[in-house]
């Protein structure tokens, strides 16, 4: 992103950051008008993030000191600043780029793919689709894979291991790929999905609460393990 940024910005830089500028400081900033995108955004990104969120044990018991978790944790809070004004600059300079070139689009493109294609550039194309190669793998690895197969071993620990696991989960992905064009996006699969990111949302809501607000940050494992009704 920052290299496409920086060949984005190279020979429009004027135009993009003008744009960037004019769309930041319209008006108060404080206006209803601004403020309410900026909260459907941010719950939108809270609510994708939430099953990842909920997966947090899976990655953070790798971590050896408390000080590398908070320096981890604050290398996730840069980066995602990064990335926000990564992509908020290369879609505005694309939409500069192609009204310059006199390109009319319906509406501004934010999807990497269409964007590509709309710049037609095969240098750049090559570029960016091996990049988006490694994004989509890295980004299945940490939200699909890994939870999913800490999951499984978990629920059958005794008979599975990280190499069972993983074919497992091997055999299940195939399945569901064969199977996903011809009947399962037929059925609203994505809609089952999007339900399942908002019902995990809340739930991560109230497990936050109930750490800082109600256990103060302290835990009692073996009560993690009881059931109320069984004292």
């Amino acid at each position: 992103m920052l290299v496409f940024f920086l060949i984005l910005t190279s020979e429009n830089h004027t135009q993009i950051f003008q744009s960037l500028k004019s769309n930041t400081t319209d008006g108060n900033f404080f206006s209803k008008s601004n403020v309410l995108p900026f909260v459907v955004l941010t719950g939108t990104i809270f609510s994708y993030f939430s099953i990842v969120l909920l997966n947090f044990g899976d990655f953070s018991r790798y971590v050896k000191t408390d000080k590398d978790l908070k320096l981890g944790n604050l290398s996730l809070f840069l980066n995602m600043i990064l990335f926000s004004f990564l992509a908020t600059s290369i879609v505005v300079g694309v939409d500069v780029v192609l009204n310059q070139k006199l390109i009319v689009v319906d509406q501004i493109l934010t999807k990497p793919m269409d964007i590509i294609g709309k710049l037609d550039n095969t240098g750049l194309t090559v570029f960016v689709l091996i990049f988006i190669i490694f994004s989509s793998l890295s980004t299945n690895l940490i939200s699909n894979y890994v939870p999913t197969q800490n999951s499984i071993i978990n629920f059958i620990p005794n008979n599975l291991d990280l190499k069972t696991s993983g074919v497992l989960i091997l055999i299940i992905g195939f399945i569901a790929g064969g199977l996903w064009p011809s009947i399962l996006s037929q059925i609203g699969v994505i809609n089952i999905i999007d339900s399942l990111a908002a019902f995990f949302g809340p739930t991560f809501a109230i497990i936050i609460a109930d750490y800082y607000l109600v256990k103060k940050g302290k835990v009692n494992h073996k009560d993690l393990f009881i059931f109320e009704g069984w004292k």
